[in-house]
């Protein structure tokens, strides 16, 4: 067993990063192609775009106030400020919430416009 781990030392990248790297790199590609056939179909069949509610372009700051807060927390824990490292994660925390009570309105408003076509 220990013979093992020195052989993964060796390598310049470790299998189990390269393992990691294809299952994304795969996953991204079920997306894309998931993605471009609906496209396909919607462009096809003439079907009229969905106009999405301007609620998910201020939840899209709402994330990225939320991943900024967590970055900062990770820079508060290396330079182990507690209170600053607990500033940060209340805020990752009421973000994240803020986040998912919006997408539930968004979601909402969404199926109310679907159900006027």
């Amino acid at each position: 067993m220990n013979q093992q781990v020195n052989d993964f030392r060796s390598l310049p990248t470790h299998p189990y990063s390269i393992m990691m790297y294809l299952f994304l790199v795969g996953l991204t590609m079920i997306f894309l192609g998931l993605s471009a056939a609906y496209l396909y179909t919607r462009v096809s069949t003439g079907v009229e775009p969905i106009k999405l509610p301007w609620i998910f372009l201020f939840n899209t700051v709402v994330l990225t106030g939320s991943s900024w807060a967590l970055r900062k927390a990770k820079i508060f824990y290396l330079d182990d400020s507690t209170e600053g490292y607990q500033r940060a994660l209340w805020a990752t925390f009421l973000l994240t919430m803020t986040f998912m009570g919006l997408q539930y309105y968004g979601w909402q408003i969404l199926m109310k416009e679907n159900e006027a076509l």
